[in-house]
C-alpha cells in the first residue's frame, strides 16, 4: 500500500495489497481497535486512513467487496461523535457509493455512536478482568454490587452496556460475565487511566519481590545464554505462564506443563492450537521482528495461532546475540496483565543492562 495511509495517522495496516482479503479484514479490525482505543485517537484521521487502505486493497485484490470492509469500520465501537457527517459524505463521494450507499454506511456507524464508556463502567470492567484472572469463574452482579456499594440491578445495567460494547460476554444465560479479547485490549490500553480497585501496598510489594527474584536469578549466571534462561525460568515461576526467549537463532521455552495445567486447556483442540503456535513462533519473531519495547498480542490478535485463545506478552531487548532479542510469556487470555506486563518489561530492561 506504501504511502496510502494518512500521514498523521498511526493506523497499522501496511502492505495490504499483498495479503489475502480475510487477512486484510483481520488487520483492519485490529488497526481500528488499536488506533481508536488509544487516549490520543483522532477518529476522523483514523477513518480516512482506513478508507484509503480499503480503496488500495480493493484496487489490487478484490474489486466490488469494499462494502464488507466498510461494515468493519461501521461495527467498530470506539468512534466518538465528531464530524461524522462530513467524513461519511466524503467517503461516499470518494467511492461513488451514491446517496443510498452513503446513507446505509452512515446508519451503520450511527448505530454504534454514543458508546462512550463512563468511569464507573471502566472500573467495573477492570474489576471483572481482575476477578476473573483470580478465579477463572464468570463474575456476577452480586459480587460487584457489594464492592461498588450499589444495587445488583445497577450493576446488571452497566454490564449490559459493557456487553453492548463487546467488552464482556455471558457464557450462558444464568452465568456472570467474562472479558472478551476486546475487553482485555481496552483494559491494557487504558491501564493508567483506570482506577484499579483493590490495588494496594501488598500488591506493589509483591511486584517488587518478583523484580528482586528476577535480579537474583539473572545476576547469579556468568554467561549471557544462561542469564536469559534464568530470567525465563523466573518468569514461569512468577506468572504461571509458559516462558520464552530468543537466544541467537533458537527459541528457549520453559513451563509448558505449567501452562497446560490452566483450566482453559482442558480442551484438546486448544492444546493443539497452542502447539501449532509454538511451532511457528520463532520464525515469526525472526521475520516480523516486533519493534515495540513491550508487545502484547491478545487472543485473536496473535498473528499466528488466532484460534489458540492465548496472550503473548514479549519484551524486546539488546543482547550479545542480537539487537532484537525477545523475552516474554505465553498464557491464557485470562491474565493479571498489569503484573505480567510489568515483570516482562522489567526482565527485558534488566537483561539489556546486564548483558
Amino acid at each position: 500500500m506504501g504511502g496510502a495511509l494518512h500521514p498523521d495517522c498511526d493506523l497499522a495496516v501496511v502492505e495490504c495489497s499483498s495479503v489475502s482479503f480475510s487477512s486484510f479484514c483481520d488487520r483492519l479490525r485490529l488497526s481500528l481497535f488499536f488506533s481508536l482505543s488509544s487516549s490520543h485517537a483522532n477518529p476522523p484521521k483514523v477513518l480516512w486512513a482506513s478508507c484509503l487502505a480499503i480503496k488500495s486493497h480493493e484496487h489490487n485484490q478484490k474489486p466490488g467487496r469494499s462494502h464488507e470492509l466498510f461494515s468493519i469500520i461501521a461495527q467498530n465501537k470506539y468512534f466518538v461523535k465528531r464530524q461524522r457527517k462530513w467524513w461519511l459524505i466524503e467517503v461516499g463521494g470518494i467511492w461513488g457509493l451514491g446517496k443510498i450507499g452513503t446513507l446505509a454506511f452512515w446508519v451503520l456507524i450511527d448505530y454504534n455512536y454514543g458508546m462512550e464508556i463512563t468511569q464507573r463502567q471502566k472500573e467495573i470492567l477492570c474489576q471483572i478482568i481482575e476477578e476473573y484472572a483470580e478465579t477463572a469463574s464468570p463474575v456476577g452482579s452480586v459480587t460487584l454490587a457489594k464492592l461498588f456499594g450499589v444495587s445488583p440491578a445497577t450493576i446488571r445495567a452497566e454490564m449490559a452496556r459493557l456487553e453492548a460494547f463487546g467488552l464482556i460476554a455471558q457464557p450462558h444465560t444464568s452465568a456472570g460475565r467474562v472479558p472478551t479479547d476486546a475487553g482485555y485490549r481496552f483494559y491494557v490500553n487504558n491501564l493508567d487511566g483506570v482506577n484499579n480497585i483493590g490495588r494496594d501496598e501488598a500488591e506493589r510489594k509483591s511486584l517488587e519481590r518478583g523484580a528482586h527474584a528476577l535480579e537474583v536469578r539473572v545476576s547469579s549466571q556468568s554467561r549471557a545464554d544462561t542469564a536469559i534462561r534464568g530470567a525465563v525460568d523466573a518468569l514461569v515461576e512468577l506468572t504461571g505462564n509458559l516462558g520464552l526467549a530468543t537466544i541467537g537463532g533458537q527459541l528457549y521455552l520453559a513451563g509448558i506443563s505449567r501452562l497446560f495445567t490452566q483450566p482453559e486447556f482442558g480442551d484438546t483442540r486448544r492444546v493443539q492450537a497452542v502447539a501449532k503456535l509454538l511451532d511457528n513462533l520463532e520464525p515469526w519473531l525472526r521475520e516480523a521482528a516486533p519493534g515495540e519495547a513491550l508487545n502484547i498480542f491478545i487472543g485473536h490478535e496473535n498473528p499466528i495461532g488466532k484460534n489458540s485463545e492465548v496472550s503473548l506478552i514479549i519484551s524486546k531487548f539488546r543482547s550479545p546475540f542480537s539487537d532484537r532479542s525477545y523475552i516474554g510469556v505465553l498464557g491464557p487470555t485470562r491474565q493479571n496483565y498489569s503484573r505480567v506486563m510489568s515483570l516482562v518489561k522489567y526482565a527485558g530492561n534488566m537483561l539489556e543492562e546486564i548483558l
